[in-house]
């Protein structure tokens, strides 16, 4: 962080010349925001929509309560891979389970008794994050089934059973579309959700829906982009996607 200059949110017309300048030169780009001073004119939930539509990757000088409680809250994207990966923390953490050494590092934005504290005080969001983690396996199925014809479907006797058992609820969530950059930007943590939850059956199209949410995409393009329902699709058991079978038989 040293070599990288700190931002003050909202950013000013100079600085805005300068950081295009730095995109152009770098396609991996990282915005460093000066949460502490951009914290002076904007809240936590306005400095990530002001994120979200500058669609800067973004990480920040500091971390607070709300600002992480904002991140799984907000109806506006941000790509924050910082953001994403406290939040695995905090899930490693709920379920005991042992962080990495990088992320020990990252403790230095917040640390064990305070996560510990966050989970005390928002065990409920947290629970109702994870099995939104979740719900992502259901949802791919239920998008799967979707893009197949009438003959394909014929074939796939277990999709059509979990189809049948399939609940499709459209209810208020705390959770908003950053669930998608959890997923994405930690993956090993969405991994650890589904061996503790295993197959639920059931998602909420409230936050798992065709809405172009995500930059002009919808949030089954973004995870096939992402390779997330390639390795969906990896995890379930030999013989369970027979028509995908017939496809890679026919490439071979």
């Amino acid at each position: 962080m040293s070599d990288k200059k700190c931002y003050e949110l909202p950013l000013k017309p100079q600085d805005l010349v300068a950081i295009y300048k730095d995109k152009e030169e770098d396609e991996d780009f990282v915005l460093w925001v000066d949460y502490g001073r951009s914290r002076q004119k904007l809240s936590p939930k306005h400095l990530l929509i002001y994120l979200a539509n500058t669609n800067f990757k973004s990480t920040f000088s500091q971390i607070d309560e709300e600002l992480l409680l904002e991140y799984i809250k907000s109806d506006f994207v941000v790509d924050s891979p910082l953001l994403s990966r406290l939040i695995a923390i905090i899930i490693k953490v709920k379920y005991q389970h042992q962080i990495t050494p990088p992320e020990e590092q990252l403790l230095a934005y917040i640390n064990m008794d305070q996560i510990e504290e966050f989970l005390k005080a928002h065990g409920d969001l947290i629970e109702e994050l994870c099995v939104s983690l979740a719900s992502v396996v259901p949802f791919t199925l239920h998008k799967i089934w979707e893009g197949l014809n009438d003959e394909k479907r014929e074939l796939e006797e277990n999709l059509k059973e979990a189809m049948v058992n399939l609940k499709i609820t459209d209810k208020p969530t705390s959770i908003g579309p950053n669930v998608s950059r959890i997923l994405i930007n930690s993956f090993d943590a969405f991994s650890l959700v589904l061996s503790r939850l295993g197959y639920i059956e059931t998602f909420n199209k409230a936050l798992y829906n065709d809405k172009p949410k995500y930059f002009g995409k919808d949030l089954f393009y973004l995870l096939n982009e992402t390779n997330i329902v390639n390795n969906i699709i990896s995890w379930l058991p030999p013989g369970f996607l027979v028509s995908a079978q017939i496809e890679n038989a026919g490439k071979s």
